[in-house]
């Protein structure tokens, strides 16, 4: 047989089932929220996965004219540098003034 709950009781249970719905809430909007996040990162895992190869070739490309560009500065410095060690060495060519 139950008895009813007295006064004190009955404001303790009422005020934790108020707490317990509004923790329910939150937990339920965490759930959704939590959920939204894992589609989320879903669709941009398989956008990455989706363009990698295309980005990478693109990169790849790109490395690859600045390495040539470079490699041609190096080529560009390095004869700069035999020319101005030949004037050092061997002077410079005279060259006459035209219609002089």
């Amino acid at each position: 047989m139950k008895r009813k709950l007295n006064k004190e009781e009955l404001k303790l249970t009422e005020k934790g089932i108020k707490r317990n719905i509004e923790e329910l809430k939150k937990i339920k909007e965490n759930f959704e929220y939590n959920k939204s996040l894992m589609e989320k990162q879903k669709y941009l895992r398989d956008f990455d996965d989706k363009w990698r190869i295309y980005l990478r070739k693109n990169k790849d490309d790109e490395d690859k004219k600045i390495f040539g560009i470079i490699e041609e500065e190096i080529i560009n410095h390095k004869q700069i540098i035999k020319n101005l060690q030949e004037q050092l060495n061997e002077g410079v060519e005279m060259k006459k003034p035209l219609g002089v």
